[in-house]
């Protein structure tokens, strides 16, 4: 690795060396990486759990991804009172 590699290049190389801040801003992006992955898995559980309150399909989450439609549904899966069945349209 030269110095004039990308920090993007030397995150996902292990040849070369790493001084103290290169390994400092690694372990830090790797951090930041993880703790988003872990918000966006949280939150998608939550809105397929909500769905599915309402008996409806946890695909409805895809709406998510929406502009405008997706502050829209978050009101309604935020207001909208559940069902009284189970998952499987059973009685709960």
């Amino acid at each position: 690795m030269s110095q004039n590699d990308s920090f993007v290049q030397k995150l996902f190389s292990p040849s070369g060396r790493s001084g103290r801040l290169d390994f400092l801003l690694t372990w830090l992006v790797s951090i930041a990486l993880v703790l988003i992955l872990i918000g966006i898995y949280t939150v998608i559980v939550a809105y397929i759990r909500r769905w599915h309150d309402l008996g409806k399909s946890g695909w409805f989450t895809l709406l998510i991804l929406v502009p405008i439609v997706n502050v829209v549904m978050f009101l309604y899966l935020l207001f909208a009172p559940g069902v009284k069945q189970s998952n499987a349209g059973k009685p709960a």
